[in-house]
């Protein structure tokens, strides 16, 4: 009776000489050792980068953990989507290093309250580009880069650096631009008190279809509605944050959280920035 090609290969593999058996298991261990100290290395490069980045938030005491929390949101958002977990871990390593390329930006312009000039918008503007610049020789995986090379764009495409528009944009660049417009929202800025849960909910409902895909803004909404009950907060953000501060809807404060990547307080006269 003729037998399988899996026994066959069995078979094979056991009748092997001794040697060639030894040499495949070195073979395969060297291999995987390889692979080992290469993401070792990896890690060693995009901790490194982390580190360097992570001097922004010191000079800036209320972005000293966005990105932390842009992570965490953007988890919680991709898990509730679906996504396999090999995306959901993508999203996350991206987050983490979404906005490494601002090192290139002058200080002052990241902390200014007020709108910037046309000069510090285009210096703002630079900083996804600018994040490739530095994860690319890192071997940072390219997939990821897209997503924060994208995270700025908008769902009507009036974002940048490319203009995409809907599912143009990659889903995880989506997210992100979601959990970032979350985490400026729920924390407190220097030109602002943290929103409260309600108001956060209703800048996202009204962001969906413009600023932000719809289906992802439906699942942070989703997620939001879990919080009170998780943290038992009340109408209050994660964190121990105390309620929000009430703030006038200004035209200065509206550009500023247009520029942190939050949806405008009302509409206005004046420029106002695109999300940074």
């Amino acid at each position: 009776m003729p037998k399988c090609g899996h026994e066959i290969l069995v078979r094979g593999a056991q009748c092997a000489k001794p040697s060639t058996r030894t040499a495949a298991a070195v073979h395969v261990q060297r291999r995987t050792a390889g692979k080992k100290n290469a993401r070792g290395r990896l890690r060693e490069r995009i901790d490194a980068v982390r580190a360097f980045a992570a001097t922004i938030d010191v000079t800036d005491p209320y972005a000293k953990t966005h990105s932390r929390n842009v992570s965490n949101y953007a988890e919680a958002i991709a898990t509730l989507l679906g996504l396999p977990l090999s995306r959901i871990e993508s999203i996350k390593a991206a987050a983490l290093l979404h906005d490494v390329g601002k090192i290139v930006v002058p200080h002052a312009i990241l902390v200014k309250p007020g709108p910037l000039t046309d000069e510090e918008f285009e210096a703002i503007k630079r900083h996804p580009a600018a994040a490739m610049d530095i994860l690319a020789p890192i071997g940072f995986p390219s997939d990821e880069r897209r997503l924060i090379l994208h995270h700025h764009e908008r769902y009507d495409g009036a974002g940048y650096p490319d203009g995409l528009s809907g599912e143009r944009i990659p889903l995880g660049a989506r997210v992100l631009s979601v959990a970032d417009a979350l985490d400026v929202m729920l924390s407190p800025r220097c030109y602002k008190g943290p929103y409260s849960l309600d108001r956060v909910r209703s800048e996202l409902r009204a962001g969906a279809g413009r600023q932000f895909d719809p289906t992802v803004a439906e699942a942070a909404l989703e997620w939001l509605a879990c919080l009170p009950a998780l943290f038992g907060l009340g109408d209050r953000r994660p964190g121990s944050m105390p309620p929000s501060i009430p703030i006038e809807a200004t035209d200065a404060t509206s550009a500023r959280l247009a520029s942190d990547g939050a949806p405008q307080l009302a509409p206005s006269t004046k420029r106002t920035r695109v999300p940074t």
